[in-house]
């Protein structure tokens, strides 16, 4: 069975995830479910990424083993039909029997907004920030990020947790300031974790040796986890 790789675009927020979970709607649970309706027989496929409860993806890769017989255009076209209005398959294709949208993603870019301020229209897709923070104090410490190093007691999870920050841009545009961060790999929470450490350096509750011990897994100030309505997975590398 050919190996076919899907490019999906969906609305995180009415989801608990991406990962299939009993009793729960997730992405990849609907997904799975047009894909039997259609084929007549369970199919299964693997993501690029987790992803929390409440996050959105503008592109957001899977693959799987499909049957053979139907045309790529009409399987994206009747997997479109089938979906609800929140996921959208842009494209599919056929990859290399062996590749695997998970394993073989080279690096994510995230994209995190925050609107100072309120937006009953856009309030699903931002952190909406009510309290004043300095926002040069978000770019002095988006360095103690960069590079790679263990982000295990950062995320405070137990376990090896060893990624790879390659960039961090902080972009103000309107009303609204941008975190964009791109890594080979990210944790639990970790996006969500980075960006409420900035924040609330930003609001001059922590230190920059708060932020450092906690990525040391040493005593520090408490920061806030950001919401999940603000975060996006914008892109994937391979």
């Amino acid at each position: 069975m050919p190996n076919l790789l899907l490019e999906l675009e969906f609305a995180g927020w009415d989801f608990f995830g991406w990962q299939k979970q009993p009793n729960k709607r997730t992405v990849q649970g609907e997904l799975e479910k047009a894909l039997s309706q259609i084929f007549q027989k369970k199919i299964k496929v693997v993501g690029v990424s987790r992803l929390d409860r409440g996050v959105s993806a503008l592109s957001f890769f899977c693959n799987g083993h499909f049957p053979e017989g139907i045309p790529l255009d009409r399987l994206t076209k009747a997997l479109n039909s089938l979906l609800p209005r929140e996921i959208f398959v842009k494209r599919i294709k056929e990859v290399s029997d062996d590749f695997s949208a998970r394993k073989d993603a080279k690096s994510k870019i995230y994209q995190y907004t925050i609107l100072l301020g309120r937006s009953p229209l856009r309030g699903k897709l931002v952190w909406e920030l009510e309290y004043p923070i300095r926002e040069e104090r978000l770019e002095e410490v988006k360095d103690l990020f960069l590079g790679k190093k263990d982000f295990a007691p950062f995320v405070e999870i137990k376990g090896p947790g060893l990624c790879e920050i390659k960039r961090i841009e902080i972009k103000r545009k309107g009303k609204e300031i941008k975190i964009m961060i791109e890594g080979d790999r990210f944790l639990y929470k970790m996006v969500r974790r980075i960006v409420g450490a900035l924040i609330t350096y930003a609001r001059g509750k922590i230190t920059r040796d708060d932020i450092k011990n906690s990525l040391a897994g040493k005593p520090h100030k408490p920061f806030i986890t950001a919401p999940p309505q603000g975060l996006v997975l914008m892109k994937v590398k391979y």
